[in-house]
């Protein structure tokens, strides 16, 4: 299965508890991630844990939360990003020169009602 869904991804129709899950792996010192959480339109935003991380989605119907993943590369390699929500899932294997960073953004959209 390829694992290169796009930079910036949806996850639909989410209920409010929904548990979003994120994990990035590749070369140990060779990286570093920046994940942040953006709660609803209230653009607070909370650092998640140390990946893998998991959090649990408020209740906000009709909205959206956001969660932006900033990769740092120490050197030339490649990481993967893999993400789950609700029965649905993200995979993207990032390659970068060192120095480099790349950016991913996953939109959590919360089901009307």
């Amino acid at each position: 299965m390829a694992c290169d869904d796009p930079t910036i991804f949806f996850f639909e129709n989410l209920p409010a508890g929904a548990e979003y899950a994120l994990t990035i792996s590749g070369p140990s010192g060779e990286f570093s991630a920046a994940p942040d959480f953006t709660e609803g339109n209230t653009r607070i935003v909370v650092p998640l844990p140390t990946p893998p991380g998991t959090v649990t989605l408020p209740p906000a119907p009709g909205r959206a939360h956001g969660v932006s993943i900033v990769i740092l590369f120490a050197t030339s390699s490649t990481v993967k990003v893999e993400a789950r929500c609700h029965g649905q899932s993200f995979c993207r294997e990032v390659s970068a020169a060192a120095g480099e960073q790349v950016a991913l953004i996953h939109a959590l959209r919360m089901a009307t009602n």
